[in-house]
């Protein structure tokens, strides 16, 4: 088959980001090739081919420079980007207790940070299993990671763990978790497409800034207590945490940043 629905989605949900975080970038050209086939037991196979030219806009990059001796210049007249990758989902069969989805991406894709080609690197996964009738686990997880082609290194990753757990002890009591991890890293940004010179940002006061390394690791959790003991009556607790930590996955110097608690009641009153 040469058309499926989740392979056109990869394609909207590519072009919907590039336009939502670079809106002013210019596509030259953008060739897609989608193939999809579905196999006994359930099983499918989905991917996607990229093969596309993005133009550069300088008021995008107006707030990027390099330094050119003791005088710093802005970013202007830069070659157009050819990109060229696939993207292909994994399919698992329907079952009453489990199914999933694995989703893996490689090729050429901008470096949007730096105005360079880059290497992307993406893994997805959907994970639900309900091991009775009383408990329901959903497990996802994104990653993504963006590497100079020139040497291999990293310029930009982000990992985002989520986990889902309920539990209906009977009609009228249900409990649910939810955690989430998000970690991002930015390298130092550098001119990759050319000398490989430190970039520069332009502060309000005329000053520059070297575009140095960021990274930001927090987690997320959120517990709901849900009481119905009959039609119309409802009771809700919750409570919602978020902390960071300055290195991912130690969880031995978390950083509580905020704190949530809500109460909910509902209550019918009949005649």
């Amino acid at each position: 088959t040469l058309s499926s629905s989740s392979a056109a989605s990869d394609v909207y949900k590519r072009q919907l980001i590039l336009l939502s975080s670079y809106p002013l970038i210019l596509i030259s050209f953008s060739f897609s090739f989608t193939f999809s086939f579905t196999f006994r037991g359930g099983w499918g196979f989905n991917t996607f081919i990229w093969y596309e030219s993005f133009g550069f806009s300088e008021e995008t990059y107006q707030n990027h420079f390099f330094k050119d001796g003791n005088e710093y210049k802005p970013f202007v007249n830069r070659d157009a980007l050819i990109n060229l990758g696939f993207m292909s989902t994994l399919q698992l069969p329907q079952l009453d207790s489990f199914s999933g989805s694995i989703k893996v991406g490689y090729g050429r894709d901008p470096n949007y940070q730096e105005w360079a080609p880059g290497d992307i690197e993406l893994i997805e996964m959907k994970m639900r299993w309900n091991p009775s009738d009383q408990i329901r686990i959903n497990f996802r997880l994104n990653q993504q990671n963006n590497r100079r082609p020139q040497d291999g290194s990293l310029v930009s990753s982000g990992t985002v763990p989520r986990l889902k757990v309920e539990y209906q002890l009977n009609k009228s009591l249900f409990l649910r978790f939810v955690g989430q991890y998000n970690s991002s890293y930015r390298d130092s940004l550098r001119d990759s497409s050319k000398d490989g010179m430190p970039i520069y940002f332009k502060n309000s006061d005329g000053t520059f800034n070297r575009a140095s390394r960021q990274e930001s690791n927090s987690l997320q959790t959120d517990f709901l207590f849900s009481y119905r003991p009959t039609p119309g009556t409802l009771v809700f607790v919750g409570y919602g945490s978020s902390m960071t930590e300055p290195q991912r996955y130690r969880f031995n110097s978390l950083e509580r940043k905020s704190d949530g608690f809500f109460i909910k009641l509902s209550y019918v009153y009949r005649l």
